[in-house]
């Protein structure tokens, strides 16, 4: 119960404080150099593009069937292929 009266406390304070603006004219652009998608300037990691996703999904492959794993959660005992459980 004092849990949630200080929640609201604080949700009422800080919504008084908050100010909405309403911004109607604005363009979405492009990055203008390849040093904006860095997080840091000594990343290691490689700026993920759709012809990098390609090449490392690329030595993907299917596994059969009977080593797929079932995604529905099962019975504690049933007999898959046929009708009773």
């Amino acid at each position: 119960m004092l849990v949630e009266r200080v929640f609201a406390y604080f949700e009422v304070m800080k919504r008084q404080n908050e100010y909405v603006a309403q911004i109607e004219d604005y363009k979405i652009l492009p990055f203008a150099n390849c040093d904006q998608q860095l997080r840091a300037p000594n990343d290691q990691v490689p700026v993920q593009t759709p012809a990098l996703h390609y090449q490392q999904n690329a030595t993907l492959s299917v596994p059969p069937a009977d080593q797929l794993l079932r995604v529905i959660p099962t019975l504690v005992k049933n007999k898959y292929g046929q009708w009773h459980v």
